[in-house]
Order: C-alpha cells, then structure tokens, then sequence
C-alpha cells in the first residue's frame, strides 16, 4: 500500500477519479456515514449502549463515531496521501475489535462489516460517479479489507500504557506491520488518574504480552507537565518549569516500578519531545512561540531523570526497560510539524508525531517477532560486509556494518558465513571482523541452500534460528524457497541494518562465556571423542577430557541466565518447567528455597551454567525445577548436582528427616531424563518420586568427573 491504486485507469485518469470522488464524498457525508450503521448492529452488541435512547443518539453515535470514515476517504482521494488511508484502516480496526469475541468470531464479524461497509458506500455513490471512479472506490475498498483482516505468521500481543497518541500509532501502524507479517492484539490501558492507572495494570498483569510500550509525556497524559503546552503557561519562571518536570519524572518512575514489576517483556517507554498539537494556523504557530521554552525546560528535565532510572532498573533486575528517544525525531521534523493535526474531532485528533513514532514502533515489533531468539547471522560477503568483490580486487570496508556484527556476536550471537567466492582470495586485512569471529565458514561455488545445510549440520542449529545477509535478491529467494524458517534480509536495505542495530540495543549484554569460543570448543570436544579408539574404556576416555563441575547457590547476577536456561531447555526439563526472573527471584530470596546452579568446564574449556535445580524446603524438600543442557549429556552432572540437593536438605531438614520428592511431568520432548529419578533411587510415590531418609543417592559420582563447591547452607 504506497499510494492510489489505479485499476481502471492511469494517469491522469485516476487523479479525475480520484477527484470525482473526494468531491461526491464531500456532498453526501452525513447520508453515507449513516448507511454505515445497519451493520455495526446486527447481531453485534459493542454500541448497543450508545443509541438506546433513540434517533438523536444514532445521530450523534453517527457524527461521533463514523463521519470519520468518509472523511478519511475523501482526504485519501483529495490529496492521494496514503496516511489517509492508514487512518482508515487503524480507526476500522479499533471499531471493530472485541476482547469478548474468539477470534474467528470476531474475524467473521470484521468481515462481514467490511463487506457491508463497501456496499453501502458504492451503494450512495454510485449515481454521483462514473465507472472509473466506483472501480477506483472497489479496489480502495478491497485494499483497506485485505490489511484489516489479515493475520500474519507473527501475531503479537501488545499491551499500550499512555493517551490518544497511541491510537494514532495504531492507525499509522496497522499497514506497515501487516507488510512485515505481523499483527498486533492491542490492550489499552489509559487512565490519567495514577491510583486507577495501577489498577488496570494489576487487572491485565495475569496476561502475557510480548511487549509494553509506555508514552508517560505525550499530550495531556500527565496533566500538569501537559499543561505547559499551553499558552498561558508561557511566562511559568524557570523553578515553577522544574518542579512541574519533577513532579511528573517521579510519577513516571513509579508507573515504570509496576510495570517493570508486573511484565518481563521489553517495556519501551518514551523520553519527550515536547510537542505541542495545533491545526496549523497562524495563531497555533504563536502559541507553539511561546511556549518552546517552558516546553524545552521541561523536556530536558524528564529526559535526563528518565535516562539515569532505565539504567539504574535494568542494573538492579534485568535489562528490560529501554528508551524510545524522541528527540531526533524532533530534531528531523521539529515541533511545529511533528504538532500538526491531520484531522480534529471530538473522539479523532492524530498527529504527525503519531506517523513517525509508529515507524520506530514498527522496527520494535519487527524485531520482537522475527529477531528474538534467533542465535545465529550468516552472511555473504561481496557487496554485503564490503563493497566490491575480493576476487576482482581491492574492496572498500563496510565498517559501520562489520562493528554491528561485532556488537551482536558480543551480545551472544553467533556468525556464520555463506559466500559464492574463492575461498583462497578471501581475506580480512582492514576489516573490523576478522576469521575468528565465524563459527563456520562455507565459501565456495556451491548452492547457498547447500552451504546452509553443512551449516546446520556443523553446529547443530535450527533453520528457524538463522538470519541470512545477502545483497542478492534471487540468492535471498532460493534460499526462503527451499528454508523457509531462515529469515533473510536485504544487505542493501538501509532498514536492514536500522533492525539489526536496534536488536543488538535489546539483547542483554553477555554474561557467561564467548559462545563463539564455546563452539570451537566444542568442535575440538567432539574431534577428540571421535578419533578416540572405539573399545577405549568410556571412564578413561573421559578422564582424558578432564570434566569438571562447580555447583553452587545462585546469586542475583545468575537469575536471568537461570529463567533463560529454564525456559529453553525441552530435552532434560524433568517437569516441562517455565519460570519468571520474579519467581526465581522469590525462591533466591526466600528462606525456605534454594536455586542451585552448575557451571562445567573441561580441559577445552569452560561450558558455563549448564545445570539449575529449585529446592523448596518445607515439611518434606520438593524439586519443582531441574534442567540440564544437552551440551553435558552423558557427563552425570545430574548425579552431582542431586547429591548436592541431598547434602543441602541434610543440612537444613525440614522435619527432622531427609525427604525430597521431585516433580516429573511427561512431555512430547523430555524423554533422556524420565528415569532420572529411579535412576538415583528414588521411588514412585503417587505422582511424585521420592527419596526418604537420609540415604545417599544410590548412584555415585564416577571417578572421571570432579566435583567442587561448598554445600550450600
């Protein structure tokens, strides 16, 4: 969707129909808004409330609610701006959403409005027009349909904590998301009063979102620091300025303490830009004159306060809060733009700030659906990490690309490379990468498609964790036809880089070990078991690798590697267990609990936290976590780390007796840890396996491994 379609004619043709349009629109508004009422009643229950008193209610239900869709047709005809038809489409979608509906219901529902809504329109307008123009209105209409109704491969729910403008982001937001194959189920919660704000927070904190996004300074979201907008507010003296910009950072900072509290998805909050809405008149220009100072003062405030509190909240829990910047949109468009109204009535007032704070709105959403939880880039080289093919000569550097690819394998991703090339004429003089920051490189005349495979095959990674960078569209394209869960991306897109950027910006910093390295050291772990001679004893073998493991209680800088290490391990997850950094939390800080985590490490390296186990010690101690990754199968880490669970419950019995019972729940990926438990004489007791007494388990840490660590007490 970028601008008129032109089914029935070009040129000049379709700006005539266009203008036919706009001008019949224009005439019959009022009629044609209410021939949109029929199907927003039947069978339909949402506005039921709002026409009970009878026809001077539709009349005003009409004006309130619908006169905006003919008139967003006729801007969109009138000046051909495609943000008309966004308009459109995101004011439908609010109207039509239900949370009561499932979503075929309230899908059937959309539809069919939809398809009412285009008959009623082409219906009033058909003896104003031409045919041109009503084929001009069907594929407009059509258009707008497909957008509304489509679900995307992505559906993310969002949660939106502010005012009106992110009413204007959804409208902006709808089209483009849709074009990146994703849709958004929006929750709103918009109280300006701070007690019943927190409130509709605690109502929706049982629901999961995948993101939050919180604009505490836009518009008249927080009233006073609002109302420096104002004219009258011009002369307030700079103390006055202060106060208000205080005031309402404290407000801010304690809204962002529940929502940080209450979600551990990404929360982007918004710093301020200070804008001031107006229609655009002379009179609106004096005013915004007048104004600036105050609103500049005040920004700067909220701004500095906003960014040393993300800072100081994401180092005292998790990276999770992060800042939308407004400033350099306020810098590239300034105020007086970003302030301009596209339309103004009494439930309708988008502005231009809206359009581009949708664009960086769009990037997040793109990035939380289709960037998180991806593990590896893979990319070309000629024309993608330089300029210029290698074989062909000297090549320029891109190093502002090569320094992000640095930044994400820093931040744990790992690189790869996939390149049609001369492997020998490959080199990385002046490069800021370097050979040893790829995990794997196939570069060679062969099918990328294949080259991927070998990828796969080499380190043991799913097609749907893989980025591919390439600046060939047909390489991208028989690469998406034959893997259809790598993500491919466009080398030559500015955007492109703008996703990777702000992906890297999301990521947490790395706290364990290199992965990069860890797979080299695992490829060396892997070569010494398989040219060892076959009939060598297993015990000596391993001996040879010098296996180690450290088990301790987890501190507070452990919590977020444990809830990640939960959360993604299927293979040895003896209860299909999820978790939360605040539950981990709970348990870290409770008396009555332990978090035991692992660290191994062997003569190729350290293999980081490998290993958790929950303990709760109440009347008898209970496992409700225990993970291992696939990475120390085979090793008895499992026998160490219970051994550790026993020593700590002799410790600290709860009753006088050693009694442990852990949780088993069969799932469809859990198979390699269902005899765990028998495995170290534990018995079935119920639905919980049991260990009583003070035995010690009945395996024993085989010699080859070697164990270190205090009991926890």
């Amino acid at each position: 969707m970028t601008g008129l379609p032109e089914p029935a004619a070009s040129g000049a043709g379709a700006r005539q129909a266009a203008r036919a349009l706009a001008t019949a629109l224009g005439k019959r508004k009022e009629p044609l808004a209410r021939s949109l009422v029929p199907q927003l009643f039947d069978g339909w229950d949402k506005f039921a409330g709002s026409v009970a008193g009878g026809e001077g209610e539709i009349e005003a239900f009409v004006r309130r609610e619908l006169l905006v869709f003919v008139d967003y047709l006729k801007l969109y005809f009138e000046t051909g701006s495609v943000d008309y038809k966004y308009l459109y489409i995101g004011e439908k979608r609010k109207q039509l959403y239900d949370a009561r509906l499932a979503p075929d219901a309230r899908a059937a529902l959309t539809g069919r409005v939809l398809d009412a809504d285009a008959a009623a329109l082409r219906s009033g307008l058909a003896n104003l027009v031409d045919a041109p123009a009503l084929a001009l209105l069907d594929a407009t209409l059509a258009d707008i349909r497909a957008v509304v109704t489509a679900r995307a491969a992505r559906h993310l729910s969002v949660l939106f904590v502010g005012d009106c403008v992110h009413l204007d982001v959804v409208a902006f937001l709808t089209a483009p998301a849709a074009e990146d194959g994703v849709t958004v189920d929006a929750t709103f919660v918009t109280s300006k009063n701070p007690f019943k704000r927190r409130e509709e927070l605690r109502a929706v904190a049982t629901r999961t979102f995948d993101i939050v996004f919180f604009s505490p300074y836009t518009y008249e979201f927080c009233a006073e620091y609002g109302s420096l907008s104002q004219w009258r507010r011009a002369l307030t003296p700079a103390e006055e300025v202060r106060r208000i910009a205080e005031d309402a950072a404290k407000q801010t900072e304690s809204d962002l303490n529940d929502l940080s509290a209450l979600f551990e998805c990404p929360i982007v909050v918004h710093n301020s830009a200070g804008v001031r809405r107006h229609e655009g008149g002379a009179l609106d220009r004096v005013k915004g004159l007048l104004t600036r100072r105050v609103r500049r003062g005040a920004r700067r405030i909220v701004n500095t306060r906003l960014q040393a509190y993300v800072a100081a909240r994401n180092a005292a829990t998790f990276p999770h809060l992060f800042i939308l910047d407004e400033e350099p949109i306020l810098a590239q468009h300034g105020d007086v733009e970003l302030g301009r109204l596209f339309y103004n009535s009494d439930l309708q007032h988008p502005a231009v700030l809206g359009k581009h704070l949708a664009r960086a709105y769009r990037d997040f959403l793109f990035v939380r659906a289709h960037l998180f939880g991806r593990k590896l880039v893979v990319c070309d080289l000629d024309n993608t990490l330089w300029r210029g093919e290698i074989g062909e000569g000297a090549v320029e550097h891109y190093a502002d690309r090569q320094r992000l690819l640095k930044r994400l394998r820093e931040k744990g991703v790992v690189l790869a490379v996939n390149s049609k090339n001369d492997a020998a004429r490959v080199h990385w003089r002046g490069a800021v990468l370097s050979e040893g920051d790829f995990v794997n490189q196939q570069i060679n005349w062969d099918h990328k498609a294949t080259n991927m495979d070998r990828i796969r095959a080499a380190l043991n990674l799913k097609f749907k964790d893989y980025v591919f960078i390439d600046d060939r569209a047909d390489q991208l394209a028989l690469v998406a036809d034959s893997m259809p869960e790598i993500l491919g991306m466009d080398a030559t897109s500015d955007r492109t880089w703008r996703l990777l950027e702000l992906w890297a910006d999301l990521l947490a910093e790395q706290e364990e070990l290199d992965r990069t390295q860890q797979y080299r050291e695992k490829d060396l772990r892997e070569q010494f078991l398989s040219t060892t001679v076959p009939d060598v004893d297993p015990g000596a073998m391993f001996a040879k690798l010098g296996l180690r493991v450290t088990i301790r209680e987890a501190g507070r800088a452990d919590y977020k590697r444990v809830v990640e290490l939960v959360n993604r391990t299927n293979q040895f997850n003896l209860a299909g267990s999820r978790t939360s950094f605040r539950e981990i939390e709970g348990w870290g800080s409770s008396p009555r609990a332990k978090v035991l985590v692992a660290e191994g490490a062997d003569n190729f390296g350290a293999m980081g936290l490998v290993c958790v186990a929950v303990v709760e010690l109440d009347a008898a101690a209970r496992i409700p976590i225990f993970v291992l990754s696939c990475r120390v199968f085979g090793y008895a880490f499992e026998t160490a780390m219970l051994n550790a669970i026993i020593d700590t419950v002799r410790i600290t019995p709860a009753n006088g007796a050693a009694v442990i019972r852990g949780a088993f729940h069969e799932t469809a990926h859990n198979q390699p840890c269902r005899s765990m438990y028998p495995d170290h004489g534990f018995q079935l007791v119920g639905t919980e396996w049991v260990l009583e007494g003070n035995a010690r388990s009945a395996r024993s840490i085989p010699h080859w491994l070697s164990v270190t660590g205090t009991t926890p007490a």
